[in-house]
């Protein structure tokens, strides 16, 4: 019998180490259940039932979470994010005006299809948002390619909805909000 992952490629010059891959597995399913965490953020109030929301994420994404410490890995990241200045413009109150919320949709423009994780159409403006797990200190061209990412979904948005966009990158680890550009 052949080997039946002979054109399966490595990635790295570095010998195959099942516990790295393990922890690279767990990192990815990590960020993707903090990204599905926030898409069910509607509201600003929705901060106040985190632990449920990540319940749900967990449950929608088919991990169990007591493969996880959930208020380390999860919560508290989450829940630390309240105290960011200028949050609030992402997550609006149930009380503000919107014309519409948008999570996680494809957008088509200029024959390429854009996926930025939150889009809030507001009558006056648009924001767009993509979420990031972890900064990334001393890693620049990661960071130009994420501040690009955003660029291109803030021009599309501002053609498309022919209103003011921003666009921002909302830092999980670590807290932080950047914008990365206006256009009006």
């Amino acid at each position: 019998m052949k080997y039946p992952f002979k054109h399966l490629k490595v990635k790295s010059n570095e010998p195959f180490n099942l516990e790295n891959l393990t922890e690279e597995l767990k990192r990815r399913k990590r960020g993707e259940i903090l990204h599905l965490t926030l898409s069910l953020v509607k509201t600003w109030e929705d901060f106040e039932k985190i632990s449920l929301l990540v319940k749900k994420a967990f449950f929608i994404s088919g991990e169990k979470p007591f493969n996880w410490n959930l208020e380390k890995d999860f919560i508290n990241p989450l829940k630390a994010l309240v105290n960011l200045p200028n949050l609030r413009i992402l997550f609006p109150s149930s009380k503000e005006k919107l014309e519409s919320l948008f999570r996680e949709r494809d957008l088509l423009f200029k024959g390429l299809i854009f996926r930025p994780d939150r889009i809030i159409l507001y009558p006056y403006k648009v924001i767009v948002v993509d979420f990031k797990t972890h900064q990334l200190e001393g890693q620049s061209n990661l960071l130009e390619n994420y501040q690009r990412q955003v660029k291109n979904y803030t021009e599309a948005v501002f053609q498309i909805f022919q209103r003011p966009a921003q666009g921002f990158l909302l830092f999980i680890e670590e807290p932080k909000l950047e914008e990365v550009c206006f256009l009006c």
